[in-house]
C-alpha cells in the first residue's frame, strides 16, 4: 500500500501531482509565446539553421520567461499542496502531514488563530525567500527581449498596484493576528492594532512544527 506506508506516501502524492501538472504547463506555453516562437523558427528554418541551432539559439531563449514562470508557480504549488494529501490519505497519516495541514489544524480545529497565522507568515516568508532567490539567479538565463508597449505597461502596473492595495489589509490582519493572545483574536469589536504585542506564537510554532518533514 503506497499511500499507507510513511516512506512512500509523499513520493506517491508527488508523482500524482506531476501527472496532473502537465496540462496547466502546456496551456501556459501555448498562451505565453507559442505564436512568436513559431514565427521565429520558421524564419530561421528559411535561413538554413538546423534543429539543434534553432533549439539552443531560439527556442530556449524565447521560451525562458515561460519556463521561469512555470518553474516558480510549480514550486509554490508543491509547497502549498493540501487537497491531494488530505483527500488521498486523510488527516491522520503522519507521512503526508504537510505544512498547510498545520495551518488548517491550528486555525479550524484547535481554534488557535494566532499560531495558525504565525505558521502562515512563516510559510509566506519561506516562499518569498525562494522566489527572490529564483529571480536573482534567473537573470543569468531568462531573456526578456520582447518589450511591451508603453500603454500596456502602464496598465499592467496600475493593475498590479490595485491588486497589492487589495491584498495589503488581509496580509496585515494575518500578521496582527499572530501577534495577539488567543482570547484577543475573538474579541468584538476586533482590535486593528494588537495590544500588547505577543511574540510567543512564533516560539510555539517553531517548537511544535517539524519544519524538516513539513516542507
Amino acid at each position: 500500500n503506497l499511500l499507507g506506508d510513511t516512506r512512500t506516501v509523499m513520493i506517491t502524492i508527488g508523482l500524482i501531482g506531476l501527472w496532473l501538472q502537465p496540462l496547466d504547463t502546456i496551456l501556459l506555453f501555448i498562451l505565453l509565446g507559442w505564436k512568436e516562437y513559431r514565427v521565429c523558427t520558421m524564419g530561421s528554418h528559411v535561413d538554413g539553421a538546423n534543429a539543434w541551432t534553432r533549439f539552443i539559439r531560439i527556442t530556449l531563449p524565447m521560451m525562458s520567461p515561460t519556463i521561469f514562470f512555470t518553474f516558480i508557480m510549480t514550486t509554490i504549488a508543491s509547497f502549498k499542496v493540501f487537497d491531494l494529501a488530505y483527500v488521498m490519505t486523510g488527516e491522520d497519516q503522519k507521512g503526508s502531514y504537510v505544512f498547510v495541514m498545520h495551518i488548517y489544524d491550528y486555525g479550524f480545529k484547535l481554534f488557535k488563530m494566532g499560531q495558525s497565522c504565525t505558521a502562515a507568515v512563516i510559510f509566506f516568508i519561506v516562499l518569498l525567500v525562494l522566489t527572490v532567490f529564483q529571480n536573482i539567479i534567473s537573470k543569468r538565463w531568462v531573456n526578456y527581449e520582447v518589450e511591451s508597449k508603453k500603454v500596456f505597461s502602464v496598465i499592467k502596473h496600475i493593475i498590479l498596484i490595485a491588486i497589492c492595495i487589495i491584498m495589503i489589509f488581509p496580509f496585515y490582519w494575518m500578521i496582527a493576528t499572530d501577534l495577539k493572545e488567543t482570547y484577543a483574536v475573538y474579541e468584538y469589536p476586533p482590535k486593528i492594532f494588537p495590544d500588547p504585542l505577543v511574540f510567543s506564537n512564533f516560539r510555539k510554532v517553531w517548537e511544535l512544527v517539524p519544519f524538516g518533514r513539513a516542507f
